[in-house]
C-alpha cells in the first residue's frame, strides 16, 4: 500500500507541474484527506464490536440503533456533527401499525444515546435534535387503511443536552393537533435555536462553497430568532 502511495505521489507531482489546475489541485487534497483518515487512529471509533453485547442490544440490533450507539462513539472522539436517519414514517396506509414499529425502534436508541451521553458527561455539551419535515393529518383516512396523510401544519421536534431543560414542552396545538395555537415555532426559530446552542449567530450571512449566500435563520427571515425560553 506505502508503495502505491508513493507511486501515486510522484505521478500526481509531475501531472500538478504540468498542469496547474485548481480543480486538480483540489482533487489532490481530497486524496490526501482520505488517505489521512485512512490511516487515522479514530477509525476504531467505527468498530461497534468494542462495545458490550449488553450496550448493543439496549440501543437496539437494527441500522438506527446501532447508528445512534456509533453516534455517541464519535461524540467521544470529537466529531462535531452526527447524522442518524430512521425513515418509513410516510404511514399513508396502516398508520398505527407502522408508527408503533417505528417508535419501537426509535425510543430504545434514542434513550440510550441520551442516557450514554448523560453518564459520560458530554451531554451538556452535545445538542440533541430529533426532528422531521412535517406532521400527520389529523383525519384517520379509512380508505387507506387507516393511514395519515402529510400535515405540515403541526408537529414536534425534540432537543436535548446543550443547555437545553428538560422535562419542559414549548407551544401548544389544539385538541385535535391541526393546528398550533400558542408560541407557534418555525423551521426558521428552530435552526436558530440550534445555532444558538452552539455558539453561533443565526443571522449571519454564510458562502456557500458556490458563493451562493444563506442564513442558517433561513432568507428573509428577519424576524426568526432562538427560543431560548428552552434553555435553563
Amino acid at each position: 500500500f506505502e508503495r502505491r502511495l508513493s507511486l501515486t505521489d510522484a505521478i500526481n507531482k509531475r501531472f500538478h507541474r504540468e498542469n496547474p489546475s485548481p480543480n486538480a489541485k483540489n482533487f489532490g487534497m481530497l486524496f490526501d484527506e482520505a488517505v489521512r483518515v485512512m490511516k487515522s487512529e479514530d477509525l476504531a471509533a467505527f468498530d461497534l464490536t468494542k462495545e458490550s453485547p449488553t450496550i448493543r442490544n439496549r440501543y437496539g440490533r437494527h441500522t438506527f440503533g446501532q447508528g445512534c450507539l456509533l453516534a455517541r462513539r464519535l461524540v467521544e472522539h470529537g466529531v462535531r456533527f452526527i447524522e442518524v436517519t430512521l425513515g418509513d414514517w410516510d404511514t399513508h396506509y396502516d398508520n398505527f401499525t407502522g408508527v408503533q414499529a417505528r417508535c419501537q425502534l426509535l425510543d430504545s436508541a434514542y434513550s440510550s444515546l441520551i442516557i450514554d451521553l448523560r453518564e459520560r458527561g458530554l451531554l451538556e455539551s452535545t445538542l440533541v435534535v430529533l426532528s422531521s419535515e412535517f406532521g400527520r393529518t389529523p383525519e384517520i383516512q379509512k380508505q387507506h387503511r387507516n393511514g395519515r396523510s402529510h400535515h405540515p401544519g403541526a408537529f414536534t421536534s425534540l432537543l436535548a443536552g446543550g443547555g437545553v431543560k428538560g422535562g419542559m414542552t414549548y407551544g401548544k396545538t389544539d385538541k385535535e393537533a391541526r393546528k398550533v395555537i400558542e408560541n407557534p415555532v418555525t423551521f426558521h426559530d428552530l435552526n436558530s435555536t440550534i445555532a444558538y446552542s452552539l455558539g453561533l449567530d443565526h443571522a449571519k450571512v454564510i458562502e456557500s462553497p458556490s458563493k451562493r449566500p444563506f442564513r442558517m435563520a433561513g432568507p428573509d427571515k428577519e424576524d426568526a430568532g432562538p427560543i431560548t425560553e428552552v434553555f435553563g
